[in-house]
């Protein structure tokens, strides 16, 4: 979970790229876009300024973006009203 004041939070996972369990998550939340690359890191001097005692570890890099939270309630509106039929296309049925 990522949270910044003023924006929506955002809530995800991320899935190591050859993990066996990638093609058996239960509710099929596996996107290509979710999928990373975790980088092995054995720098003793890189693991301390990472605050471990020492390595070797998985380092991941990703950048995510943050959404205001009135463009996302503009957003959300706006792809409302188009899956929401117009009461003239319902009577038509």
């Amino acid at each position: 979970m990522i949270e910044a004041p003023g924006f929506e939070t955002l809530i995800t996972a991320l899935y190591p790229r050859g993990d066996k369990y990638l093609k058996s998550d239960a509710v099929f939340g596996v996107k290509t876009s979710l999928i990373v690359d975790l980088q092995d890191v054995t720098s003793d001097e890189e693991a301390r300024a990472k605050g471990f005692e020492s390595g070797p570890f998985k380092l991941l890099q990703q950048d995510f973006v943050l959404v205001r939270r009135e463009e996302a309630k503009i957003a959300r509106a706006e792809r409302a009203a188009k899956t929401v039929p117009d009461e003239a296309k319902v009577e038509g049925l």
